[in-house]
């Protein structure tokens, strides 16, 4: 009976070894899994920690901001016709030069929430270097600091426009004949002065069709319009050609963004929109030279703008617009005019870019009724290029700029009056 005792007592003492055992080795299974997976836990947090670093300040403050840098290696165009002295018969011959070169700029995306609520994009602020070689051995070498909005960087693609503004070191001189063409080497080229030398302003508005290749590269392609006013112009009294030059040009390029940001800021679509604006302008305008003999006098222009606009997508819409304007400055223009009446109705078209408070819109019009115009026409089309900022959905002020397009028959383009805004949408 002992020996049965014994030998269940030695069958409890091997069970419990057995379970302590089965225990430990139970708890150490568990260590172990526990420690890999936090183990695995901290290295995907380790490799990730800069997303979410991103993703973390993006949320509260949004202060990543991109850095590009973009090279257009190759952009070609032409300058509106110049009157440019032509060798050897020292004739003034008008028409457009060609012009080549290349730019290259830096910038950075302004990503922030307060940016996205007000104007539905992100302002890319940048600074770029052109360089611009004339048919003519002319050149052009300037710098500008622009804005271009971007509303979606995210897409596959999107137009985007630039407005920028700078200065310029121009060079234009006479367009002089080429060397192979003279009969004696010896012979000395009559020196011409240039039609441009020195530097200037430098105005310039763009629209870029952006192409998204990765998050990093960015295909670029555009066309774009500077104005670089002459600034040393002589006295009223004396008379010169208009030295103002005007550049369209066509570029290509790429660019490469160091640090993009994965994010922006969700916005529903909301359903198509249309509105009509009622707006009061008002401006100021001395009288066209080539009607009366200029009298430094600036005179008054007010009037009336109507304008219906069809929302085609979120930052996108169309519009039709009529005007009614009395142009005091017409008072001195009409008798070499057709008729006496000061009273201008034009009618336009164009489109939008919606960008929350501000709209930015671009026009083309045409005269229903201008008294100053002589038979046939020396214009009946000008241009618009406005910028409206709404204080509420309703009341917004705004600027506009006015261009005649073929004012005579010898430009192409002249800036008529910048005009100021008040008004009211329905």
């Amino acid at each position: 009976m002992r020996a049965i005792t014994k030998k269940l007592a030695h069958i409890r003492k091997m069970h419990k070894a057995i379970r302590d055992r089965k225990i430990f080795a139970q708890l150490y299974l568990s260590l172990g899994l526990l420690a890999s997976f936090y183990s695995a836990h901290a290295q995907t947090v380790e490799e990730n920690s800069d997303e979410l670093a991103k993703q973390y300040k993006q949320g509260e403050e949004w202060s990543l901001y991109p850095f590009t840098i973009q090279v257009n290696p190759y952009h070609l165009g032409f300058v509106m016709p110049l009157s440019l002295l032509e060798l050897p018969d020292v004739k003034k011959q008008k028409g457009r030069r060609g012009i080549m070169g290349g730019s290259a700029d830096i910038s950075l995306l302004y990503v922030r929430q307060s940016m996205w609520k007000h104007f539905d994009c992100y302002p890319r602020l940048g600074l770029t270097i052109n360089f611009s070689r004339l048919a003519n051995k002319g050149h052009i070498l300037g710098g500008l600091l622009y804005i271009e909005p971007n509303y979606n960087h995210l897409a596959g693609w999107e137009i985007v426009p630039r407005l920028g503004i700078g200065a310029a070191y121009v060079k234009v001189p006479g367009n002089h004949p080429w060397t192979k063409e003279k009969e004696d080497e010896d012979q000395e080229v009559p020196e011409v002065a240039a039609f441009r030398q020195g530097p200037s302003l430098d105005l310039a508005f763009g629209l870029l069709l952006k192409l998204r290749l990765t998050p990093k590269w960015h295909l670029y392609t555009g066309v774009s319009l500077d104005y670089l006013p002459y600034l040393n112009k002589k006295e009223p009294d004396e008379k010169e050609d208009n030295k103002d030059l005007t550049l369209c040009t066509a570029s290509i390029g790429a660019s490469y963004t160091f640090n993009p940001s994965p994010y922006n800021y969700p916005r529903p679509q909301g359903p198509r929109k249309s509105r009509i604006d009622i707006a009061i302008l008002n401006s100021y305008r001395k009288t066209d030279p080539n009607l009366v003999e200029e009298d430094n006098k600036y005179y008054y222009v007010g009037g009336l703008h109507g304008q219906w606009s069809f929302q085609l997508g979120r930052n996108h819409a169309l519009t039709l617009a009529t005007e009614w304007i009395k142009d005091l400055a017409t008072k001195k223009e009409l008798p070499r005019a057709v008729r006496q009446d000061d009273l201008k109705v034009g009618f336009l078209g164009g489109h939008e870019f919606l960008w929350g408070k501000l709209i930015f819109g671009q026009q083309l019009g045409v005269y229903a009724m201008n008294e100053v115009i002589h038979p046939p026409f020396f214009s009946l089309l000008y241009t618009r290029l406005g910028l409206n900022y709404r204080f509420t959905d309703f009341l917004f002020v705004g600027v506009n700029l006015k261009t005649a397009v073929l004012p005579t028959s010898k430009e192409l383009t002249k800036i008529d009056f910048i005009d100021f805004r008040i008004g009211y949408s329905f």
